[in-house]
Parts: structure tokens; sequence; C-alpha cells
């Protein structure tokens, strides 16, 4: 695959500058991205195309000094540890409709070539109650999500973290935005009322003798824009490299991986990379993510950026909306399932 880079601290330069990328192998760029909060728009810039060298080159990054609180990610991960510790017929009593709810283990296969998914999850979006105007006007990814009555304060307990990723993935799109040479706020009248799914995972042990094509998760690439995703120190995380091998992206502490979908990369005329990716799973662990897929407005206009075609470089896609995207996205994975 083309380079690799890292951002490494000041304490890796004798000089005392900071290294900005260095080469490293089989690995996915860690990237401080302290810089996009600057008052100053050249600094903004600099980590800007940092982060979009890593989405054209990789498709997958990993951000530190995001500025997220520790304690609003543990208190999360305790929430969701609580909810998947609940019985069986408490979990399956808000079993997903509507893309919320409990998804139980087996019940998704991410990969069609492979077994269904060992993983169980939990989805919810922005809660939006059955009179909202999105809901009345029918879009499929908008409605109320379906919380655990057996569990009270799970909401209250998981929303500071909804929240505070959903900014996080904004910062990632204003970056994108600099990187892709266009005015830094070009996406944000795409994601007035964005779809936004949280969905926490647990992966239970992989027993031993589960088949090879059996694995934590599945093959995949994400369908709509950007992911951020919080994983525990178990891995597991596996990214495709151009020639069809598999690189482990191991967790950092105090990271997050961030990764571009599909959308994204129809957007941009497949300048930015929606790269493949899975979950292996650990024969003696169980492992716990949060990620949140942040997937612009149902109604947002889809069409080739302008700074990602011109002459020699059509436009690859027609023209679509992110709903519509999402939904042909869904639709297809049902005929494979």
């Amino acid at each position: 695959m083309s380079s690799v880079f890292r951002v490494v601290g000041p304490e890796a330069s004798a000089s005392g500058m900071v290294a900005r990328m260095a080469v490293v192998n089989d690995s996915v760029p860690v990237i401080d991205i302290a810089g996009l909060s600057s008052s100053h728009l050249a600094e903004r810039t600099r980590v800007a195309t940092e982060i979009g060298r890593a989405c054209r080159e990789v498709g997958f990054l990993s951000v530190v000094n995001h500025g997220i609180d520790e304690a609003v990610i543990e208190q999360a991960l305790d929430w969701s540890r609580r909810f998947f510790s609940l019985p069986m017929a408490d979990k399956v009593s808000v079993r997903i409709a509507d893309n919320r709810g409990y998804d139980p283990p087996g019940n998704q296969r991410l990969d069609s070539d492979a077994l269904p998914d060992l993983k169980e999850s939990w989805i919810g979006g922005a809660d939006e109650e059955p009179d909202h105007p999105l809901v009345r006007a029918g879009h499929h990814w908008y409605g109320p999500n379906r919380w655990p009555a057996a569990l009270p304060g799970f909401k209250e307990g998981i929303w500071p973290y909804y929240w505070a990723v959903r900014d996080l993935c904004e910062r990632m799109l204003r970056a994108m935005a600099l990187s892709l040479e266009l005015p830094e706020d070009h996406f944000e009248p795409f994601h007035r009322w964005p779809i936004a799914s949280l969905r926490l995972l647990h992966y239970p042990p992989r027993p031993a003798g589960t088949p090879e094509a059996m694995i934590g998760a599945g093959a995949h690439t994400d369908w709509g824009a950007v992911t951020a995703l919080w994983q525990d120190d178990v891995g597991g995380l596996e990214v495709a490299a151009a020639d069809g091998s598999w690189l482990p992206m191991p967790p950092i502490p105090g990271a997050f991986a961030i990764n571009i979908g599909d959308l994204m990369a129809r957007w941009t005329n497949d300048h930015y990379r929606s790269t493949p990716h899975r979950v292996i799973g650990d024969p003696m662990r169980e492992r716990w993510s949060m990620a949140l897929f942040f997937d612009l407005d149902a109604d947002a206009a889809i069409e080739c950026l302008p700074s990602c075609c011109g002459t020699g470089d059509p436009p690859r896609y027609a023209p679509t909306t992110a709903g519509r995207h999402l939904l042909d996205k869904y639709e297809a994975s049902l005929r494979v399932a």
C-alpha cells in the first residue's frame, strides 16, 4: 500500500521540534488533532492536511488530543457493560426495529461470504419523538430510541458520550473540508440534523472450535460519511491493505479510530478511501467498543465535490442524497443476508 505515517510527539525529536510525520510499517496513521482548536487557520490547515493525506492513502487514522473527557468515555462504557449484562429477555425486549435497539449475536452478517457475526450491539440515534417533522415525513433513519426499561439511567449514562463524539465528527468534517481545498464550513449545511447512530458493541470470547468464517464482525466497509470508534485494549480490529492482507489496528490509549465510509468516498470521487475492515475476536477475553456513525442529513444532496473532479477525472457516481445512498446500502445488505 502507499506510504503510511503517524504523528509523533516532541519527545521523539532531539531538536525539540515536533516531528509531524514519520513513515511506519504495517500501521495506521496516528494524528494529534489538538491544532484543530487553534485560532490560527494555518495551524488548523496543517492538521487538516495530515488528516486528508490519511483519508486518501489509508482511509483510517487514529486521533489523539481530541478533547473528549476520559470520564465521559468511562461512564458510557460502564453503562454499556450494564446493558449487555442484562438477562437476554430484557435485552430482546428492545430488539432492533427501524435501526434502533438491541441486535443479538448472530443477527447480522457483515461479510456475505462469512458466517453470522458473533457480536451483539445496541443502536441509538438522536431520539426524535414521533411528532418530529423528520419522523412525520417518513424518513427511514429518524425516530425514537428503544430504551431498556430494566436499566433506568441508561440514556443519561451514555448520552454525554453520544454528543461529545458527534462534536468530534463535526470537527473532522471541518478539517476534511480544508484538506479538500474547500471552505472550512463547507459541510455544515449537510449535517443540520444528521443521521448519527451510536452503536455500543460487545464481543464475547470467541469459543474454541469456532469456524474460521465466524468472527466478531465480518469484513465490510461503513456505509456513511465518517465513523469514530473507541475500542478497549483487547484489540482485534484489522484494516485491509491494498495487497489483500490484513493490518492490525491496535488500540492506542486515549485515541479514537476514525474511518471514511462509502458515502464520503462517493462524494470525493474516491479521492478518499472507504477501506474494508473486520474484527476477529479474542478466544479468551471479551471486547468492548463504541462506534458513532456520522452520516449527514437524509436529504443532503451528494454529488462530486468540485475539488475532486476535472479534466481527466470526471465524476464516477450519479448524484443522490445521503438518505437514499444509505437506504440503497441497507437494501443491498438484505439481499445477501
